[in-house]
């Protein structure tokens, strides 16, 4: 057991030092560390497609890629979690991409529950349209920005999304890109 304890503050840590963005001047605020107080429920019946005006519609700028993005406390890197010998995750919102085009991508936003792993709930599906100057994309009042904070652009290791205030304050990472990977 005492070995097993050392093990785990080793990781932990490891894991503090490793979350940490480089030369990043714009450390995730503390608000992001607030877990959810609980899902949101959202109107799931069938709607129709939504598509912004074509004519603002361009060629990403980024490489957004395919897999799950999700929030970054879920890589153990907030000490406000750890309770004894234990990193206990609380809830927590994700983002799938999938079905990436050079103008859109399709995504799901999730609600995890942190106390059962991987139990998740779909809020809402759609596809974004990358506009502007194609370092943003959109979806109804939704608005994916990619600040870089793990440096990894043009490929997209982080993200935030504006539009959906639960979920304000996060920065949705995705630790399965080669190269990328932090834990």
């Amino acid at each position: 057991m005492k070995k097993l304890h050392i093990m785990l503050a080793l990781v932990c840590a490891l894991l503090l030092a490793s979350c940490a963005p480089a030369e990043s001047g714009s450390a995730s605020s503390a608000a992001s560390s607030q877990p959810p107080a609980q899902s949101v429920e959202m109107d799931k019946s069938v709607e129709e497609p939504w598509a912004p005006d074509p004519a603002s519609v361009v060629e990403a700028k980024v490489e957004m890629q395919l897999g799950d993005y999700d929030d970054e406390t879920t890589y153990g890197c907030r000490p406000e979690f750890i309770q004894g010998d234990q990193y206990v995750q609380p809830d927590y919102y994700g983002v799938r991409v999938e079905n990436i085009t050079p103008t859109t991508f399709d995504f799901t936003l999730l609600f995890y529950t942190g106390e059962v792993e991987k139990v998740s709930e779909e809020v809402f599906r759609g596809t974004a349209y990358f506009v502007e100057d194609g370092l943003t994309a959109v979806w109804k009042d939704l608005t994916f920005r990619f600040p870089d904070e793990w440096n990894g652009l043009p490929i997209v290791v982080d993200f935030r999304l504006e539009g959906f205030e639960p979920a304000a304050e996060v920065l949705f990472v995705n630790n399965d890109i080669p190269g990328f990977e932090f834990s």
